[in-house]
């Protein structure tokens, strides 16, 4: 069975000319979803024509009153007719409707190091060169305790390494699991600096190049760059209350 759920975000837009009513501005924000998967828009008869669709609906607003209860007012739209001709162009029911699915970052390799141990190894070889000069090692011979030099040209493999497992992890798919390190476990203070260059040297993971395919939703999100078609379209609207508030505005 196909699904839809509609997020109605309602944003204060003036008054009236006389003064009497506010003006809302209200922005449409659908989910749609499939019982078996990806569809199509066709699935979903509120939204293959919108424009169409949106005058048929009585739009309510409900608003705190003095005594701390709720009052529900009716609400009028007062923007110009939308376009369905516009609206079936940039949504035709042919267009692919993917469920919305969080993104997981359970199985994303990350660099991680510890901070306090950065700071105060740095700290003490500061600390260290200053009360033992002249005479004592200078920083580049204390920096060169620290394992970077060891660590930074095994990183793309260490990246490659990281990635395959995750991408198992995830076909896998058997519940929580730890973080996925790239790094290999630190030892000491040292390590973790070696840890924190590496973090500042990885490379991002290389992502693969595919040709890009727009679903309702992305398409529709895309539109928000353009207000023009929002308003032609109905995406985002303006209604009145139709009587004067039982509240006063702030």
């Amino acid at each position: 069975m196909s699904t839809q759920q509609i997020t109605w975000t309602v944003c204060p837009n003036g008054r009236t000319a006389d003064g009497t009513r506010l003006r809302l501005s209200i922005f449409v924000a659908p989910r749609l979803s499939g019982d078996l998967g990806e569809t199509t828009l066709a699935e979903f008869p509120d939204f293959t024509d919108w424009p169409a669709r949106l005058p048929q609906i009585a739009l309510m607003l409900s608003v705190p009153t003095a005594g701390g209860g709720e009052q529900t007012v009716p609400l009028t739209v007062v923007s110009p007719p939308a376009d369905s001709a516009l609206w079936r162009a940039l949504l035709p029911a042919t267009l692919p409707v993917v469920p919305y699915e969080p993104e997981r970052h359970a199985d994303r390799p990350v660099c991680t190091y510890a901070v306090p141990d950065v700071v105060q190894a740095l700290q003490t070889a500061y600390l260290d060169t200053a009360e033992e000069t002249p005479g004592g090692p200078g920083l580049d011979e204390r920096f060169a305790d620290f394992a970077v030099p060891d660590l930074l040209p095994q990183l793309p493999d260490l990246i490659v390494r990281a990635c395959t497992a995750g991408t198992a992890r995830t076909a896998a798919d058997d519940g929580p699991r730890p973080m996925l390190e790239v790094l290999p476990p630190a030892r000491n203070r040292a390590d973790q600096v070696a840890r924190a260059v590496a973090f500042a040297a990885a490379p991002a993971a290389p992502a693969a190049r595919t040709v890009p395919r727009m679903d309702f939703h992305e398409r529709l999100t895309a539109l928000g760059e353009h207000p023009c078609c929002c308003a032609a379209s109905a995406w985002s609207s303006t209604p009145r209350p139709t009587s004067p508030p039982p509240f006063r505005p702030v």
